[in-house]
């Protein structure tokens, strides 16, 4: 699969991940931190914080996408917020539940994995457009009748 291919299954993911977040953070909480924490509604206003933060990110890279753009940005974006979600959960230890460490560490590791190798290739802007052979030389032979 290509890289702009991939990149699009990310922005996808994201935004998934994102809607869930937003939509029902109950049952992401659950999974996540355990079902005694998941009812306690601070715990739904910080998922669903993080649900609009992957949300962007993932619209974010969609439009970039679409439109030819620089993609660096938002991946790092991404990079930055998969590898908080992955040591944060880390750093929780027992304290979460394994399926919560084992489902966001596979998540946001692989989100991590997936952004450092799209990030390898990102375009830093647009592409120069081509030059023809015609081209370059009207403009070489400009540049001798140029004082």
């Amino acid at each position: 699969m290509e890289d702009r291919a991939l990149a699009r299954q990310l922005a996808f993911g994201r935004m998934v991940a994102g809607v869930a977040l937003l939509v029902v953070p109950g049952v992401v909480a659950a999974a996540w931190v355990g079902r005694d924490t998941a009812s306690r509604p601070g715990v739904h206003v910080l998922l669903r914080a993080l649900g609009v933060r992957d949300l962007v990110l993932g619209l974010g890279l969609k439009t970039a996408l679409d439109r030819d753009a620089p993609t660096r940005g938002w991946l790092e974006g991404g990079l930055a917020a998969d590898g908080v979600d992955a040591a944060a959960t880390l750093l929780a230890g027992d304290d979460l539940p394994v399926t919560g460490r084992l489902l966001v560490g596979a998540l946001a590791g692989g989100g991590v994995a997936l952004g450092a190798w799209l990030r390898r290739s990102a375009e830093l802007g647009p592409a120069p457009p081509e030059v023809t052979e015609y081209e370059a030389a009207r403009a070489g032979a400009a540049s001798l009748t140029s004082p």
